[in-house]
Order: C-alpha cells, then sequence, then structure tokens
C-alpha cells in the first residue's frame, strides 16, 4: 500500500547512508505507452537524498521534476535529452563521476532535502491525486 512506501522512504531516510541516488525507469519500445514517473524516481525525493534520475525516455527531468529541487547546481543533468535510453544511463555515470565517487566535497542540504520532502508530500501529493481523481471521473462519464 501507499502507507507501507511512505514508512519505507523514511525508513531509508534514516538508516542507509548516502546522499546521493541513483534510480532508473524502466525502459518501454512499446510506442503507444508514455513515460510516466513511478516511485522509483520519487525515491530519491522522499529518502532525503541528491538525485540522478535516469528516465525511460528524455526529457523525463524536466518533464516530471521540474517543482523539485533537483541539485542542477551540484548534478549534471544534460543526459536527460539524449534520445538513446542506454546513452543516457551510461553518460548519467560518466558526467557525474566525481560527484558518485565521492570526490565531491558535501556541504549540508538538510534544507533542500526537508523542502523537496514536504512538497512532495504534500502539495505535489495533493494535485496528482486530484488530477487522477479528475481522469477517474472523466472515464466513467466517457469524456475524454
Amino acid at each position: 500500500s501507499v502507507t507501507s512506501n511512505i514508512k519505507n522512504f523514511f525508513y531509508i531516510a534514516e538508516n542507509i547512508p548516502g546522499t546521493v541516488s541513483i534510480q532508473v525507469e524502466t525502459f518501454t519500445q512499446e510506442k503507444e505507452l508514455h513515460s510516466f514517473i513511478t516511485e522509483k524516481s520519487l525515491q530519491a525525493l522522499a529518502t532525503q537524498q541528491i538525485p540522478i534520475i535516469i528516465g525511460s525516455h528524455p526529457n523525463f527531468i524536466q518533464t516530471w521534476l521540474k517543482d523539485f529541487d533537483i541539485f542542477n547546481d551540484i548534478v549534471d543533468h544534460s543526459y536527460d535529452v539524449n534520445p538513446d535510453y542506454y546513452q543516457r544511463l551510461e553518460s548519467a555515470i560518466d558526467l557525474n563521476y566525481e560527484l558518485l565517487s565521492g570526490q565531491f566535497s558535501m556541504l549540508n542540504f538538510d534544507q533542500r532535502f526537508e523542502h523537496n520532502q514536504n512538497y512532495l508530500f504534500g502539495r505535489w501529493t495533493d494535485e496528482n491525486l486530484l488530477e487522477l481523481v479528475r481522469d477517474i471521473l472523466n472515464a466513467l462519464e466517457g469524456t475524454p
């Protein structure tokens, strides 16, 4: 259930060390399936970590995470525009090798982490659940 996932997110944030989280969305070649966000991508935001997220399709970060602090001043997210899924994976690591290898001096990001977490579990969730309810009602009424 959603409650279990949230409890797991908080457990990870409190007990699993690490500041950077790499999340990889599953790729599909199906043309009719559009890119969408899953709990995998939200995990970094929920657990108060710096996100490196490789989306299932290009421009995933701009599409789904534009309202979050994704640490553009620290993470090079330019990999996100690459049209090839496997090249996005490779370049995400290559472009952020220094950060991932611990060679980057970490500052205190507590306020930024907390802001992302509060926004995710507050306004962002409320707005997305409301949109889901509207979509369900429209589907039941037979309107697009």
